[in-house]
């Protein structure tokens, strides 16, 4: 059938064709007018670098520090956001219940939440939709305070772990300087030498620079 022959069976029935029309506006504006309105609050997060000697050490020792760096680094942080720790938490500090009075699952904060990198930037957007405009603005914020939070507490945790290689890693240190020493010790009475060679002196200065 050419096109031609469209317009003349729409001219025929035209009136059907106004009154279909008229069906469809009136149904997009019964919804539009009943439906609760939706709100949209965005809040954002920067991602920065920070340097520093521990913080040195943490990128050389920590799995977390090497996931969160390279090119993948953003979109790594966007996935982190969306996580369970966070979400879960969001979720009990506002206390966002369903219909039946219990806390509502992950999966359902999900649905009306939105994590968008801003391209070419270290910076996230967090984006929330909710029939309440307040309660949008308050996960939002929300969201990214607790991820804060939690990249903190994330960070501490390394530097403890950090902390106590180090300290097992003295303790090992000063072990061995002391039987060094006790060993020298032992050999000064037994032989009765007073000096010591030049070989010895160097692994004993070593050992205590490593103590230091």
């Amino acid at each position: 059938m050419e096109l031609r022959e469209y317009i003349e069976l729409l001219l025929k029935r035209k009136e059907l064709a106004a009154l279909t029309f008229v069906a469809i506006f009136l149904c997009v504006l019964i919804y539009s007018l009943t439906s609760p309105p939706v709100y949209e609050a965005t809040a954002k997060l920067l991602i920065s670098k920070t340097g520093g000697s521990m913080n040195t050490l943490l990128d050389k020792t920590s799995a977390m520090s090497a996931l969160l760096q390279g090119s993948s680094g953003i979109e790594t942080h966007v996935e982190l956001i969306k996580d369970r720790p966070v979400i879960n938490e969001v979720i009990k500090l506002l206390d966002l219940r369903n219909k039946k009075g219990e806390l509502i699952d992950p999966e359902s904060l999900l649905g009306s939440v939105r994590v968008i990198p801003l391209r070419d930037t270290d910076i996230i957007q967090v984006k929330v939709q909710s029939s309440n405009a307040e309660q949008a603005a308050l996960i939002a914020n929300s969201i990214c305070e607790r991820y804060v939070a939690w990249s903190q507490e994330m960070n501490q945790a390394e530097a403890r772990s950090v902390k106590q290689f180090i300290e097992e890693q003295v303790n090992s240190t000063k072990a061995t300087l002391t039987k060094v020493e006790d060993a020298l010790l032992k050999y000064r009475t037994k032989s009765g030498a007073i000096e010591i060679s030049s070989e010895i002196q160097a692994k004993i200065n070593k050992l205590a620079d490593l103590e230091i």
